[in-house]
């Protein structure tokens, strides 16, 4: 009888060592998972922070750039909200001159250029747009995926820590 307990005992603490060892194999996954997002989050943080660069030499300052994120700065004009005025008022003193018969002298090469450097400005804006929502939907994507990580590195802890507590009644029994 003491000999069958004895193997009995043996085939039960090779079941648990052999199911410890599964659920450290999955722990080590989880973390190696863990790490490989933490990775592919770090160029995002990068990135966000040279565009928040960028934004704050195009705006002016720190300040200005929070208190238009938060929707205070109502005064602040953009650039190309700026571009639009001027060119309204461009074409309001056009006006305004052609029915007074007073004669201005358009510099036609400024123009030119404020045009295209508007133009070149709207597709750097628009670029800066693009890439600013997919780097949003990728770091979405990351944290759910570092989410559902997290939940699944919880529940092998919790599997962990409820089979230690089981190994531990049970060789509290064997004693």
């Amino acid at each position: 009888m003491e000999s069958d307990s004895l193997l009995m005992d043996s085939s039960s603490e090779s079941e648990i060592s052999g199911v410890l060892t599964d659920y450290k194999k999955k722990f080590v996954s989880a973390m190696n998972q863990v790490r490989r997002l933490k990775q592919q989050i770090e160029p995002l943080k990068r990135a966000k922070a040279r565009m928040h660069e960028v934004l704050c030499q195009e705006v002016g300052s720190e300040e200005l750039v929070n208190e238009i994120l938060k929707g205070k700065a109502s005064e602040w004009i953009g650039r190309a909200q700026q571009i639009n005025d001027l060119k309204k008022r461009i074409k309001e003193l056009s006006s305004a001159s052609n029915a007074s018969n007073v004669a201005i002298v358009v510099d036609h090469k400024r123009t030119h250029e404020l045009e295209q450097a508007m133009e070149k400005i709207n597709d750097a804006l628009s670029e800066s747009e693009k890439q600013r929502r997919a780097l949003k939907s990728r770091n979405r994507i990351l944290e759910d995926s570092l989410a559902e990580a997290k939940l699944g590195l919880r529940t092998v802890l919790d599997k962990d820590r409820i089979n230690s507590e089981l190994i531990a009644e049970m060789r509290a029994r064997l004693t």
